[in-house]
């Protein structure tokens, strides 16, 4: 049976990793997620154009189009952006993220998650990736047209749409944290979006946030991700940043064994 025996790895950027938080004095820190906020809010709440300028429904069936004055589009079909729900949930996520609570949580689930599995406290660093970086990535060549092969996949469809992601193609994030990543797919394409988290503590997060903002197309587990299955995955995303080399390794592994041709796998690092 042929198997995906390599995968794209696209590089990512502008991933933060720390075990405890903000490293810089109270005031300046606290200065500095104002001005993140300001930033992301700006950036997140003006996309919406940017989108509708570069894709439409009525695109042809092309990975990718010319607009006829040598700009490219991303020749995605049906695009939907949920622009204030994303802002709303990226504000909630900073919010809690900053508390003491949160990270004092964050200290206990790792140090005692380390001391029963087979895993390193280095690999469970936190870290949040900003909303343009993300969006910057995923509109590189190969990533759109892995993404309109999940838009345009039967889930679309499916009226009423079922619960589980994990039944239709999906994007999946190894590594979800508190939901940064999945919440991003989920309300900027409208793709169900999967997120497996070993900490509770950040799953719990993820839990609340997607109740509390109603999100849709959004699954996260607690589980290592290495027992993930994968059988309807399109798109990956490894927050890979912190990880040893052994564990990135079985990942690499597990990847190139079972997941479906045609699948990509994105990445922090060039490993």
């Amino acid at each position: 049976r042929e198997r995906a025996v390599a995968a794209d790895w696209l590089p990512s950027c502008a991933a933060t990793c720390s075990h405890t938080g903000d490293s810089e004095p109270g005031d300046a820190a606290a200065i500095s997620r104002e001005k993140l906020l300001a930033d992301e809010r700006k950036f997140i709440l003006g996309v919406e154009h940017d989108i509708g300028l570069t894709t439409t429904a009525t695109e042809t069936q092309d990975d990718e189009c010319g607009d006829g004055n040598g700009e490219k589009r991303l020749g995605l079909a049906a695009v939907v952006l949920e622009p204030e729900k994303l802002w709303r949930v990226t504000e909630r996520l900073r919010q809690l993220e900053s508390r003491a609570e949160f990270q004092a949580q964050l200290l206990r689930d790792t140090a005692a998650v380390a001391e029963v599995s087979q895993y390193s406290e280095l690999n469970f660093a936190y870290g949040s990736t900003p909303y343009r970086s993300w969006y910057n990535v995923f509109q590189g060549e190969p990533l759109v047209a892995a993404m309109r092969r999940v838009m345009d996949s039967p889930h679309q469809a499916v009226d009423p749409p079922s619960p589980a992601v994990d039944s239709h193609p999906h994007v999946m994030v190894w590594g979800s944290s508190s939901g940064w990543l999945v919440f991003y797919a989920a309300l900027t394409f409208g793709v169900p979006a999967w997120g497996y988290e070993i900490l509770p503590s950040l799953v719990a997060v993820a839990e609340q946030i997607k109740g509390e903002m109603g999100v849709q197309n959004a699954q996260f587990t607690c589980a290592d991700m290495l027992e993930a299955c994968l059988t309807h995955t399109k798109v990956v995303v490894l927050t890979s940043q912190c990880w040893d080399s052994e564990l990135f390794g079985r990942a690499a592994d597990k990847l190139q064994a079972e997941l479906p041709l045609g699948a990509l796998v994105v990445d922090y690092t060039p490993q």
